[in-house]
């Protein structure tokens, strides 16, 4: 009977656990279609054809971690550039992110929208940016130009979940730039920061525009040294539609 017991101690926490992985997979499954229905919509959107060629990592809980946020305040707006140089949509700082995932320590920068942009760059169709916090998560890291899109990825994030005593980062919700899937549009640059400093230094630091960028060490925001075996990979087809 005793053994009986300990068999059971043992087999009913694995089947729970078990359970939970795979409600949580069921979970992703459901974002990504919302995910695809979302680029059928507004402008520049994509054909029902060419969802079919959108590509994604198994999902993994070990990419979705609990984080720590800072608000920023006062951050000046400044527009994103993108690869070839041309102005990209205008964006303000809005909080920064922390946590450790695969034994590496990552800071990662919240941006916000501030004027709606002049092209698509997020799956999500943007209004109006007077009616909504539109917030996102770009980073790049090691997977970029081999599994996943050359110009990196994004995460969609919310104001209140950002707020809460549970953040939450989830790699598996990770997307490509819309522009991944458009011909003839350059992909967003990530904006260089102050490097070794703290939050309250970053932004002391961004409210001094008097002082040349090149005076201050800095490094390109969100790169995360790992590879990010999770959300979306390279877009299946040849971009454009």
């Amino acid at each position: 009977m005793n053994k009986i017991f300990l068999i059971l101690m043992v087999l009913v926490p694995c089947m729970a656990n078990a359970q939970s992985v795979q409600v949580y997979k069921e979970s992703i499954a459901q974002y990504r279609d919302g995910y695809k229905m979302s680029l059928l919509k507004g402008e520049d959107s994509l054909s029902a054809t060419d969802t079919g060629y959108l590509r994604f990592y198994d999902a993994d809980p070990k990419y979705r971690v609990r984080a720590s946020f800072e608000q920023v305040s006062g951050a000046a707006p400044f527009r994103l550039e993108t690869k070839h140089g041309r102005i990209g949509p205008q964006v303000r700082e809005y909080g920064i992110v922390y946590f450790n995932m695969n034994g590496a320590t990552i800071t990662l920068h919240v941006y916000r929208i501030v004027t709606r942009p002049k092209f698509r760059i997020l799956a999500r169709f943007i209004k109006n940016t007077d009616e909504e916090i539109v917030l996102f998560i770009p980073f790049t890291d090691r997977t970029n130009n081999r599994e996943t899109f050359l110009g990196g990825r994004y995460l969609d994030v919310s104001a209140a979940g950002l707020m809460s005593n549970n953040v939450v980062i989830d790699f598996n919700k990770a997307c490509n730039w819309h522009t991944a899937y458009e011909m003839g549009y350059p992909y967003i640059v990530l904006p260089s920061v102050p490097d070794r400093m703290s939050p309250m230094e970053v932004n002391q630091t961004r409210l001094h525009p008097d002082q040349p960028l090149a005076q201050i060490a800095t490094i390109q925001a969100n790169d995360i040294p790992i590879e990010i075996k999770a959300g979306e990979k390279i877009f299946g087809h040849n971009p454009g539609y």
